[in-house]
């Protein structure tokens, strides 16, 4: 499947929700020229809250390419607020990940929350800025094989611990 040149605003999952704006599940994807923006994803009456903007779970081959994901938010206990990857292989090239909020318990990854345990994930030239998280890494926790290749991380915040970047071995 590609998607090419959309924008998807507004969205909202709730529920254990993953993608308030787009989720991607066990599939062959590609983003291209899209703007994921002002979505939200939370939980009710307790839980988590995955991906505001984008959940990846279980996807191979993945190519997200020139995409803008901004001004989503995620909360209670949000997690990965703009992008949220997980057990997913592939790229994600000259994307930006900017403006997102992450509120709420246990909230970390402001920007973005990603793991590649079932392959390689690799960002490459992304800008991950502007980010918050209320825990941890205010602009990405960065779990398993993961590579950030030539990314500009800047202006993140948390009010805990790793405001730019977390990277640790377990999930």
């Amino acid at each position: 499947v590609t998607v090419d040149g959309f924008t998807i605003a507004n969205g909202y999952a709730c529920l254990q929700a993953a993608g308030g704006g787009v989720f991607l599940s066990n599939s062959l994807v590609t983003l291209l020229n899209c703007r994921i923006a002002s979505n939200r994803s939370t939980t009710v009456p307790a839980g988590n809250g995955y991906g505001g903007g984008l959940g990846v779970i279980g996807c191979t081959n993945l190519l997200i390419s020139n995409c803008v994901l901004s001004a989503n938010s995620a909360v209670t206990n949000g997690i990965g607020v703009g992008l949220y990857v997980v057990t997913s292989a592939g790229l994600c090239v000259d994307c930006t990940i900017a403006n997102q909020t992450s509120v709420g318990g246990n909230a970390s990854g402001g920007g973005m929350w990603a793991s590649g345990s079932a392959g390689r994930l690799t960002f490459r030239r992304c800008a991950i800025t502007n980010n918050y998280s209320d825990r941890y890494g205010g602009g990405a926790i960065l779990l398993g094989a993961v590579t950030l290749d030539r990314c500009l991380i800047d202006n993140n915040s948390t009010r805990s611990a790793s405001g730019g970047i977390r990277v640790d071995s377990d999930s």
